[in-house]
């Protein structure tokens, strides 16, 4: 743990008064300095999403495992180990994918069995899941679980940069939008998981 010189929140009555000494700055050189910290850590994540996005990440593929009976993706015949390649003419790399693009509005489903590439059209239906905090919500799905089949996704080139932004952009709203809900008590500190909450989050679609 670091602190700056004259920063002293454990003692609030005491100050230091050297000119080199936080305590003695203006309101606005003090706003500057604190959204420093943050503002780099941002830029260093960026980064490093970057070097990620090129060596690759370990993913779940949009291999079907089990499907939930009765669930649209039943109703319409898709079987287990079928790969989803795309939904209404967007790829599908990951499985945690496939949720973002569901809606209850039909969906145009390109698939790959055994070789061979079928099209379905399904209309998601509504299901009980969990957002990001562990909330109950519901929200479209087809009613499929992975089968545990991972693939290596690259971002390579220019594409690491837009990854990189995007997650970036993606884990700080996170962060916002958790602590608003835990100021507001809409969640408990023990329900923001972090990774591994989003990971059993995204096991289901």
């Amino acid at each position: 743990y670091v602190k700056l010189k004259g920063q002293d929140d454990m003692r609030p009555g005491f100050e230091n008064l050297d000119k080199d000494s936080y305590s003695i700055l203006s309101p606005l050189k003090k706003i500057y300095i604190l959204f420093a910290g943050p503002f780099f850590n941002l830029i260093l994540a960026f980064f490093l999403y970057i070097i990620i996005g090129n060596l690759g990440l370990n993913k779940l593929a949009p291999q079907i495992g089990n499907i939930a009976p009765n669930s649209a993706a039943q109703e319409i015949g898709l079987q287990k180990n079928d790969t989803i390649l795309e939904i209404n003419g967007i790829r599908i790399q990951t499985f945690d994918e496939i949720s973002k693009h569901l809606s209850l509005d039909p969906l145009k489903i390109l698939i790959n069995r055994e070789g061979k590439n079928l099209e379905f059209i399904l209309t998601p239906k509504i299901g009980q899941g969990y957002n990001d905090f562990g909330q109950i919500v519901e929200k479209p799905q087809l009613g499929v679980s992975p089968n545990g089949t991972s693939t290596l996704v690259k971002h390579q080139g220019l594409e690491s940069f837009k990854y990189a932004a995007q997650e970036s952009f993606q884990a700080s709203t996170l962060i916002i939008k958790g602590i608003v809900k835990l100021i507001s008590g809409e969640v408990e500190a023990k329900n923001l998981g972090g990774i591994i909450t989003m990971t059993e989050i995204t096991s289901k679609a």
